[in-house]
């Protein structure tokens, strides 16, 4: 539709788990995929090295989105794609380069990741960034922003200076809500990474 161009909901049809990085995908079909947690409502998303979609793995009979930029794209899954995991879904560890944000409150808690590449341009790379969709979550939920789009992963290139990153907490409740960073460690040695308090 027009509200929404380019996004599809495709499923998995196997009766076990499918490895979203091993799916062939035409060229315009964007390298991130998403699934609405059913446990909280809140989208989680996979660009091949992070995200909350731990390793990508996509549940038998589970629902996923994602997005093309063309016409006439396809999304192929053989039956050599299909992975026996045990579990569902669970946070995935942090992939080095990458800057884990998280937002925590009483409703639940929310992640986005900053991952910082070689590949990666300041624009939306249609291969591993990934957009923020909002579910039906009560949970506090984190985004970055550049102005242009909102991302749940932000991927960037290392070579950025007196770079401005918006970072934005979406909440539906008065509370107290924590934010905490992990992985800036691994990024420490090539940047210097400052938060801005905009608000006071």
């Amino acid at each position: 539709g027009a509200a929404s161009p380019g996004w599809n909901l495709l499923g998995n049809p196997y009766t076990s788990a499918i490895d979203w990085d091993l799916l062939t995908k035409t060229a315009s079909v964007d390298g991130s995929v998403y699934v609405l947690r059913a446990s909280d409502g809140a989208y989680i998303s996979w660009n091949g090295s992070a995200g909350d979609l731990t390793d990508g793995i996509i549940p038998a009979m589970q629902g996923y989105f994602v997005k093309a930029t063309a016409a006439s794209q396809s999304v192929t899954m053989d039956a050599a794609d299909q992975v026996h995991a045990s579990s569902t879904y669970y946070k995935s560890d942090n992939t080095e380069g990458t800057v884990v944000v998280s937002v925590a409150g009483e409703k639940g808690q929310s992640n986005a990741y900053i991952q910082f590449r070689d590949d990666a341009t300041k624009a939306f790379d249609h291969s591993i960034d990934a957009y923020k969709l909002f579910g039906y979550s009560a949970a506090p939920q984190v985004y970055t922003n550049d102005g242009e789009n909102i991302y749940s992963i932000n991927c960037l290139p290392y070579n950025i200076d007196n770079y401005n990153l918006p970072l934005a907490v979406k909440t539906d409740f008065v509370g107290e809500y924590t934010l905490t960073f992990s992985g800036i460690e691994d990024v420490s040695s090539n940047l210097v990474v400052k938060l801005k308090d905009l608000k006071l």
